[in-house]
């Protein structure tokens, strides 16, 4: 993916290279003239390499085997040095593909499945060393039976009910423990947990529906002037300059698409022609993409270095109601209604900008709603042709690919942490490769490719996670609540190794958890996440901060899910815990510690932050943990052994300044925000 020019002129596609004016001919420097030599073919077909000839690369036949009415057959391209990292990580994901797809359905300790291993050759591919026998996966796809994860433990249905309506994050407030504890001490917002147990996830649902009942506010807007062209009236704003234009949509790129890869750069440069010849005109999807590309550059710029809304305050720019970039945004809204129902690119990248906006907002259920809207017309792209007719690798196919995957992840998170029903674009999964970054000719490109691709690896395990352990209710009050052993140490063991075969540029290592991202082979001596203190720092190009901040906190977050339900069993049946489940719980609480998307600098652009509702969600449920291990007597000594009294109390501090910052804001934060604040006694010292 080619970088945005900035400095290309609103009405060009691109900066034209310069030709010197003269050159001196090849007999005036005394050499003999040279014949220009003939361009090679990127790609010959097997039969012109086997009669060395020229080949047109015409598809699908080429112009010599349709004279000779042969067969043309094109060899598949040969990995360069370069791209044998990417290929590594696209290796480990397919074969981890069929482990993660059995969990939860064989669970036999003795299984081969569980005894798999692997190494990386010299070529940087992935080998197998003790593969299942022959015929193991058609006795699996087969449906044979095997031991269930309800074989290990009954549940009873009064808890199946209760927590089967709630997603992971939300399931630490019914904990009997926990709800006891809320309960007895009357803390505030006790008396929603009655209703959270009746009702389940939509409680929540509700509880932002009440935060934002209406749209955003619709009264700011641009100043229109028309123009007479020879197509009739265009319509241009006094108050977006080219310059502007320009500033907005680099800061876009450099920002958002890094993070949402929905726009080819090298696309919108025409779409920035077409505006620039015809104007911000109705029906029109280049108006609506290059106005909403300029209201999240807005974000973007006032994101970083605008004004917070209170001292101290993460969230940069506007007001609460009022967003950074609104007016901008408006202009779009009012357009979007002239092509809402089309399906094609344009229109899923559309409802993916605003769906991006609405997200820097914190409108949570808008954001979904628009996601839903863009979700529906990539399905229909999708199922309206012959996938493997597509060719993935030309601008269209790399823009579907960005799209598809980009609409795939959000859907997850949203599905996961809020409950909201997936509209089926996960059946595409297998059809759809994976995005890259095309021509991507600096380190941040490609580091930002790769790292994005291990994103999408990395989520595919989180899934599995939340089906196998999750929507089991394995969080009961039973005291087998927590699923096998052999279970969480296969979920372990695949983290570890995606966390192995990540590209060398994103790898980090555990004693050093807060350094910057390798760019270009080498490592700033500086920190990435400041340990004290506020305000902003160094700003790396294509947000590889903020995407390795979200990296690495995924990774903590996928091993603290893993191991919480031993924490669970600690807290309610310390008598029945089995060698190591403490070892487990363990983990857990290690996990939970100095997540990097809640340190500062990161932590000082929460309007840029993507999902930020989901990290709001998962703070408060580790708050409440941190708080009852503090006094449970089973919990206290792993947490002590674990960290120091320093490292838990910057801990609490940090997740207590999230909450209280995004109170303002989010609908869920205000309501936990009551909770956790009684819990510490914020305006008493902590007991670490």
């Amino acid at each position: 993916m080619s970088d945005f020019d900035p400095a290309a002129p609103l009405g060009s596609a691109g900066a034209s290279a310069s030709v010197p004016a003269s050159r001196s001919t090849p007999s005036s420097l005394g050499s003999p003239i040279r014949r220009e030599r003939a361009v090679i073919a990127a790609q010959a077909c097997e039969t012109c390499r086997s009669r060395k000839s020229k080949c047109d690369e015409a598809r699908p036949k080429c112009g010599l085997c349709q004279r000779l009415n042969v067969e043309c057959r094109y060899r598949e391209p040969q990995a360069t040095k370069k791209d044998k990292t990417a290929m590594s990580v696209a290796e480990m994901m397919l074969w981890q593909h069929h482990k993660t797809n059995a969990i939860g359905r064989i669970l036999c300790p003795d299984d081969p499945l569980f005894k798999m291993s692997y190494h990386i050759n010299s070529n940087g591919s992935v080998v197998v060393d003790n593969p299942p026998p022959h015929g193991y996966e058609e006795r699996l796809l087969a449906g044979e039976t095997f031991p269930r994860l309800s074989q290990f433990g009954s549940i009873s249905e009064r808890a199946r009910d209760h927590h089967l309506q709630l997603t992971a994050p939300h399931k630490v407030l019914l904990w009997p423990a926990v709800y006891k504890r809320l309960t007895d001490e009357e803390l505030a917002a006790h008396a929603d947990l009655d209703v959270i147990l009746r009702e389940g996830t939509p409680w929540f649902v509700h509880l932002e529906l009440e935060k934002h009942p209406g749209s955003l506010p619709c009264d700011d807007s641009l100043t229109s002037q028309y123009m007479d062209s020879p197509g009739g009236p265009t319509i241009f704003f006094q108050d977006l300059s080219l310059e502007n234009v320009h500033l907005y949509s680099t800061e876009y790129f450099n920002r958002f698409n890094v993070l949402h890869p929905i726009l080819d750069p090298d696309v919108y440069q025409d779409t920035l022609k077409a505006v620039s010849q015809y104007g911000f005109s109705f029906g029109s999807h280049h108006s609506i993409i290059v106005l909403l590309v300029c209201a999240l550059g807005k974000v973007a710029l006032e994101g970083v270095s605008g004004t917070p809304l209170k001292p101290n305050s993460g969230i940069r720019g506007g007001t609460a109601e009022r967003p950074p970039g609104l007016e901008l945004f408006n202009e779009a809204r009012r357009r979007i209604g002239y092509v809402m129902t089309e399906c094609h690119m344009e229109n899923i990248q559309v409802h993916l900008l605003v769906a991006v906006y609405y997200s820097a907002s914190c409108r949570h259920m808008d954001f979904w709603r628009s996601l839903v809207a863009a979700c529906s017309s990539c399905q229909i792209v999708l199922a309206c042709q012959p996938l493997d007719s597509i060719d993935w690798n030309s601008t269209a196919g790399n823009s579907l690919k960005n799209v598809y995957w980009t609409c795939n992840l959000i859907e997850s998170w949203l599905h996961f942490e809020l409950d909201l029903k997936p509209t089926g674009i996960m059946e595409f999964e297998d059809s759809v490769p994976l995005p890259a970054s095309k021509g991507a000719a600096t380190p941040e490109l490609q580091q930002w490719s790769l790292t994005h691709m291990s994103l999408i690896a990395l989520r595919k395990l989180i899934t599995r996670v939340h089906t196998t352990i999750y929507d089991s209710s394995t969080e009961t009050t039973n005291q087998n609540a927590c699923p096998p052993l052999p279970v969480v140490h296969e979920l372990r063991r695949q983290l570890v190794n995606w966390r192995t075969v990540l590209p060398e540029c994103v790898q980090w290592s555990d004693e050093e958890p807060f350094t910057y991202p390798k760019i270009g082979g080498s490592r700033p001596s500086q920190l990435l996440f400041l340990e004290k203190g506020y305000g902003s720092s160094k700003v790396l190009p294509y947000s590889l901060d903020m995407f390795t901040a979200q990296l690495r906190t995924r990774y903590y977050y996928t091993d603290f899910m893993i191991h919480r339900p031993f924490v669970y069993k600690c807290l309610h049946f310390p008598n029945n815990l089995l060698p190591g489940d403490q070892e487990a719980a363990a983990r857990c609480l290690r996990s939970a510690m100095e997540w990097p998307i809640a340190m500062a600098p990161i932590r000082d652009r929460k309007r840029l932050i993507p999902f930020s509702f989901v990290w709001t969600q998962n703070f408060l449920g580790i708050l409440i943990i941190v708080r009852m291990a503090i006094d449970n007597p089973t919990l206290n000594p792993l947490l002590t052994r674990l960290h120091t009294d320093d490292t838990v109390n910057r801990n609490i501090l940090r997740l207590l300044d999230w909450m209280e910052d995004m109170a303002g804001i989010d609908s869920v934060a205000k309501w936990g925000w009551k909770i956790v604040a009684n819990m510490f006694s914020v305006e008493k010292p902590f007991p670490y």
